[in-house]
């Protein structure tokens, strides 16, 4: 306890996280100046609320794996309860941004002089439908990427001074202090990041055989 210095027993916070009574505080922010990262104190920084803003995410339970989802003995039983307000808000509207786009690729394809011949991806097409459907599947591995940096399991790299991502092992283990990214940035874990690592892996992959996805649950 950071008041009295006294133990608490691992059994009493398990239980308080499943009874809903474990929160999170806003410790510091990190910021850029010309002498390089500056650390500025919470009570400096306004909280915006963000509850009314983000949209419902699906409440897909985890299922407890003693020692790969220890989330889940501290009341983290559900996906978005491993994301905060922010950056729910964020995936779900990258996400549905995403959809959006996929109409806008089609239309910049059609004026480049690709058919619009409505065949899509799956069932062999190469025209306009299946560029942008091809894009878009490019995209939501980019949003899969910002997934692994924008939640409350990552890690603060205080050596470094950058957040590391959730997926460092197999697993999801609590982590009591955790690095929150700005999206919008350029920095490692940012949107733009995102993109480009997706955009390198692309560049490398073989094409030389077809591929082909089955949906198996």
């Amino acid at each position: 306890c950071v008041l009295t210095d006294s133990p608490i027993a691992l059994t009493y916070i398990r239980a308080e996280g499943v009874a809903g009574r474990m929160g999170q505080r806003l410790m510091a922010a990190v910021v850029e100046s010309p002498n390089g990262k500056v650390y500025v104190a919470a009570s400096e920084i306004e909280a915006p609320d963000f509850a009314d803003l983000v949209q419902t995410a699906p409440e897909a339970e985890i299922l407890h794996w003693a020692g790969c989802t220890n989330v889940v003995v501290y009341g983290m039983k559900t996906f978005p309860s491993l994301f905060n307000l922010r950056q729910q808000l964020a995936l779900t509207t990258f996400s549905s941004l995403v959809v959006e786009a996929r109409e806008v690729i089609k239309l910049d394809a059609i004026k480049a002089g690709l058919p619009d011949d409505d065949i899509r991806l799956r069932d062999g097409g190469t025209g306009a439908t299946a560029y942008a459907e091809a894009v878009s599947v490019y995209l939501a591995c980019a949003i899969g990427r910002a997934a692994d940096y924008w939640n409350t399991l990552t890690s603060w790299e205080s050596g470094g001074e950058f957040v590391a991502h959730a997926f460092t092992k197999h697993a999801l283990p609590i982590v009591w202090d955790y690095g929150e990214i700005n999206p919008l940035t350029d920095g490692g874990g940012s949107w733009s990041s995102a993109l480009g690592w997706i955009a390198r892996v692309i560049d490398l992959l073989p094409a030389n055989a077809p591929g082909h996805a089955f949906q198996l649950d």
